[in-house]
């Protein structure tokens, strides 16, 4: 028996900002409805790439990607006007046949075919952009003399403009109402650069590239064009209508090696309104594709994937953690102080003394190492103008604050304007200019689950290589698919957890498919696949696109850990705070005074009857109904703990419940306490902290800890304790006056007294002192 029944569902769809309803029809069956599975199933983004660097680039090469975007069609949302997509988009190689007429007059495009698509002459590179202008032909117009005014001020030469041919009609109303004006422009590199012998690779203009891109908002945003300027009211609606410009300048990537193309559509709607898509001339190695279903953020046309070098499917669910942190690791790169240093400009040499706080001039850290050149340690002072020197692009980046030097560079992050997957793209991007090599880079932000002696990295350099880069950089945590590229290198990796599908197969030409399921790529042929599967927790898998080398999880990974040794450095500098068995001396001797204290903390009998009694006595977490009637700490007359006023805010749509004690396998408590160095530059310093297997410790392990001051191996970690208590005569104004001479406190036993370890203290010696603070 089958029955039909008619309901309302939520869509999640969230175009306009709001919630659509759907009209869906159901149907309880005894068989399996696989059309009906597809079409619903819509929990996760759809992404992937294909790519074979050992073959000439080719328009087939991007038609398969095309095909199978558009087969990731129900991974996907629309908006409420059915037709409006979340957003869908792809990154390829640049075509240079296409692009002809921006390149030399006297070069075939065709002549790099059997070299990835690139000409050896440096004078026949370019950087190409693509950039969402206003609409309004006097704004883009004031827009485009900006960007080409940035570009000749930092010597690179403007070759021209370029209008993308599209088609709006395909567009839903919703998108058309945000489009818009889509345009590409070309450069040459600096002829600094192509006098200069030192750059076979193109980073340094690839670096250069990148801080002119981040240079482009701050020009704008000075001048007023880089938002929308507010609606004027007019009489004529329709003419308002049309001259409307809520358009904010983007620039969708800006590289000498990829090109994004992406828009607020639906995915077989991108080659139909894109119309280069269409054209035999756009030719690639590679295509990374990706249809978004956005979950935290509203769909615009700069949020459409893929990013710049990544296109993720799931969720940065410790956003905000990772957004402050990266914050506090730019700030750390700046180093105040003055000495006589010596400066290497063009190759000469001269003597000066270094600026605190001069105009545009950063002060650095001497001692920095970096991961490829561990003998350069001679740092001047970083004009920060200067974004085309080699040595001064590499400094502006690694030792650099490139979040907090607004005159210059646009924010590094920033969560109001930005999407988690662009927050993570920016950070991502940052790395692999600082010469991590792509895979590097995410195995550093997305580390696997390598503790509790899992299989495949117990005993390795990979399981210290991660615990190396734990010690110096947060993961960016969630469920997550990455696909990335930076032109060199393309690849995938999952997060520990395994919680989106990645699967991949190579044929016998060295074809590389990725994709979120099985069966996107038309005419796959089973009987040429030489080599397939799926990637698992926490693996990657990686495509050299210079060589055509396919890299599974294990040689990838390998390949990156032995380029230091870090188990040698963990086992010189690192310093392990084991964990120790409760001490039975009581905190405060008699009852009166204890019953005192757990009330000023917040604890009630019902805390101490219900859950400390329970979990004392039966060793387990305590059980009760679900669900929490208590008022909010923030307005109850009553005192609560600390972590009582925190409250989610990022949302988790399609996540389980997680926590250490359940889930051990991928989740891990451990921290690290002491100097974090910058997780630009690798050196052996970067290893020199303290190990605790959690951030809890007991009286015991308090001590131990308090045992690791100078003069302990490695001249021991100096410490210091500051007391959170403050007279409750002060009123209520006194909370803020003690939390910002706290702050104070802070700074000045770090930069003055070298603190590395500092411990905030609630402790009140007597019952006197509880009393009246």
């Amino acid at each position: 028996m089958v029955v039909v029944r008619s309901s309302l569902r939520w869509s999640h769809g969230i175009t306009t900002g709001l919630w659509a309803w759907r009209k869906t029809t159901e149907v309880d069956s005894n068989f399996w409805e696989t059309e009906r599975a597809l079409t619903t199933e819509r929990d996760a983004c759809g992404v992937g790439f294909i790519a074979n660097p050992k073959l000439a680039p080719s328009h087939a090469v991007l038609q398969l990607g095309l095909s199978a975007l558009s087969c990731m069609e129900h991974r996907g949302a629309c908006g409420g006007d059915r037709i409006s997509g979340d957003g869908a988009g792809i990154m390829t190689q640049i075509p240079r046949p296409l692009f002809a007429d921006f390149y030399s007059s006297t070069h075939n495009p065709s002549d790099g075919a059997a070299n990835n698509g690139e000409s050896n002459n440096k004078k026949e590179v370019r950087g190409v952009g693509m950039v969402f202008l206003p609409r309004n032909a006097e704004r883009r117009q004031a827009v485009q003399t900006v960007l080409e005014d940035v570009c000749r001020a930092n010597e690179l030469d403007f070759v021209g403009w370029r209008e993308v041919p599209v088609n709006p009609d395909v567009l839903g109303p919703l998108a058309r109402q945000a489009m818009p004006s889509i345009y590409q422009f070309f450069v040459q590199p600096p002829s600094r650069q192509l006098a200069s012998d030192d750059d076979e690779s193109g980073d340094d203009f690839e670096r250069t590239l990148y801080l002119v891109r981040r240079r482009f908002s701050v020009e704008l945003d000075q001048r007023g064009l880089l938002s929308p300027p507010p609606t004027q009211e007019t009489k004529d609606k329709a003419k308002e209508e049309e001259e409307k410009d809520n358009v904010t300048v983007y620039v969708a990537s800006f590289s000498s090696r990829t090109i994004v193309y992406k828009g607020m559509v639906q995915a077989e709607v991108l080659p139909q309104f894109y119309l280069d898509l269409q054209d035999d001339n756009y030719k690639t190695q590679f295509v990374l594709y990706h249809r978004r279903f956005s979950t935290n953020t509203n769909p615009q046309w700069q949020l459409a994937q893929p990013m710049r070098v990544v296109g993720h499917n799931g969720e940065i669910n410790t956003l905000l953690g990772n957004v402050n942190w990266i914050k506090a690791r730019e700030a750390a790169k700046s180093r105040p102080y003055q000495r006589e240093i010596k400066s290497i400009n063009n190759g000469k040499d001269s003597t000066f003394s270094m600026a605190i706080n001069g105009d545009n001039m950063v002060t650095l850290d001497s001692n920095a190492e970096n991961e490829e050149d561990d003998d350069d340690d001679d740092y001047g002072k970083v004009d920060t103008d200067d974004l085309v020197d080699s040595r001064a692009t590499s400094n502006i980046v690694e030792l650099c604050n490139t979040q907090d030097i607004p005159a210059v560079l646009e924010p590094l992050v920033d969560v109001a304007t930005r999407s988690d997957s662009a927050n993570l793209d920016a950070v991502f991007e940052l790395m692999t200019m600082s010469r991590h090599r792509a895979p590097c880079a995410l195995m550093a932000l997305v580390p696997a689950a390598y503790h509790n002696d899992h299989p495949e990295y117990v005993n390795t350099n990979v399981a210290d290589f991660y615990q190396f880069h734990g010690g110096l950089l947060e993961a960016w945590d969630g469920p997550a698919l990455l696909v990335f590229s930076d032109g060199k290198s393309i690849g995938a990796s999952l997060d520990r957890n395994g919680l989106r599908p990645a699967r991949y197969s190579m044929d016998d030409e060295g074809t590389v498919y990725v994709m979120s399921e099985t069966g996107v790529i038309p005419g796959l042929d089973d009987q040429r696949i030489v080599q397939k599967g799926r990637l698992g927790p926490g693996q990657m898998i990686n495509v050299d696109l210079t060589t055509g080398e396919f890299k599974d999880n294990v040689r990838i990974k390998q390949e990156i850990a032995k380029r230091h040794p870090y188990g040698e450095w963990l086992a010189r500098q690192r310093v392990n705070l084991d964990r120790l068995d409760f001490s039975s001396d009581r905190l405060y001797e008699d009852d009166a005074t204890a019953t005192y204290a757990q009330a000023t903390f917040g604890w009630s009998l019902e805390d101490i009857n219900m859950q400390i009694a329970d979990m004392a006595g039966s060793a387990k977490e305590t059980t009760y109904s679900m669900g929490d009637d208590a008022p909010l700490s923030v307005l109850s007359e009553y005192p609560h703990p600390l972590y009582n006023y925190f409250k989610q805010r990022f949302a988790q749509v399609t996540n389980p419940p997680i926590d250490p004690l359940r889930e051990g396998v991928v989740m891990s408590l451990v921290m690290t306490l002491g100097k974090k160095q910058s997780i630009y530059k690798v050196s052996e310093k970067g290893a020199r902290l303290i190990h605790l297997d959690s951030p809890i410790l007991n009286s015991a392990e308090m001590e131990a800890l308090s045992k690791l001051a100078p003069p302990h191996r490695n001249n021991g970690f100096a410490q210091a304790t500051i007391s959170t208590r403050y007279p409750l005569s002060n009123g209520p104004t006194g909370l803020k006056e003690a939390l910002d001479a706290l702050c104070d406190q802070a700074v000045q036993l770090v930069r003055k007294e070298k603190v590395e370890v500092l411990i905030l203290s609630d402790k009140a010696s007597a019952a006197a002192v509880l009393e009246e603070t």
